[in-house]
Order: C-alpha cells, then structure tokens, then sequence
C-alpha cells in the first residue's frame, strides 16, 4: 500500500518524517493503528514515538503489518543510498525504542524473525483494513440486492 505511494523505500525516511505524527495514542490499553492518514496509533493516552526514524521505521512495518520485513529493506527504508556503517545496530536500536513506545499498546507487538521484523496487530486495528472490510461488505449487500445497506 505504502509502496504504491512512495515506489523507493530509500526515500521513505525523507518522504515520510513530516506526515508521521510524533506520538501514539492510547485508550484502554488498546490503540489504533492509521495509515489512510498520517501514521499514528489514536486513542486517549499519548505516548512519544520518538524521532523521525523511530516514526518511519514504525511506517515501514504497518505498510507490510503480519509478514517479515528484511533488515536490507528497514536501512533502506531509513537512510536509502547512504546508511551509516553502524545502521545495523541502530536499527536494533530504533527497533528497541519502537517496542518501549508500544508497550503498552495492547494487540501489537514487534517481533523478531530470522529474516527481520513483523509488526503483528490484532484484526481491527489497522484502520485500512477496516477500511478494506467495510468495502468488499458493501459490494457483497450490493450484489445481493441491498444497494442501500451498500451505501450505509
């Protein structure tokens, strides 16, 4: 989904860093995940996300929520051409501070994978694919014959 938007991960970080909210929002221990948007979690209770590359490291891993992201792509994703000669340890880093602002959300973690990182959400919390649910629910009442349950 991201990746229609913004085709070279390498120019993620740049693209990215002034439509990312700086803060996750909490309400009953359980957030929402936005990406139709700016990405952020919403609730009540706001906990700080940290800097830019905290913010699109978390971008990088909603875009592919539930499937194992490399960490070639996550360097590319946060310094494109030019990453640093320590960038695998700083990704651990930005990863580790990634989980601290999460956990207290409840229903996502990060995990790690032998071939990188998943962000796992549990269903509902990512408002795209709620949004993906609400349409192909829509087209189903439209094709049997509730055109107005449909646009509901």
């Amino acid at each position: 989904m991201f990746d229609a938007i913004l085709p070279n991960a390498g120019r993620m970080g740049q693209a990215t860093t002034a439509s990312l909210g700086d803060t996750v929002h909490v309400q009953d221990g359980r957030g929402r995940i936005g990406i139709l948007g700016p990405i952020e979690l919403v609730g009540d209770r706001r906990i700080q996300l940290g800097g830019s590359k905290e913010r699109c490291l978390l971008a990088a891993l909603v875009v592919r929520c539930g499937q194992a992201v490399s960490d070639g792509y996550l360097v590319d994703a946060l310094w494109g051409d030019e990453p640093p000669r320590t960038a695998a340890k700083t990704l651990q880093n930005y990863v580790l501070r990634v989980r601290r602002a999460l956990a207290d959300v409840e229903g996502v973690s990060i995990v790690t994978q032998p071939s990188g990182y998943c962000l796992q959400a549990a269903p509902g919390m990512l408002d795209a694919g709620v949004a993906e649910s609400l349409i192909v629910e829509a087209r189903r009442e439209k094709v049997g014959g509730n055109p107005a349950v449909a646009e509901a």
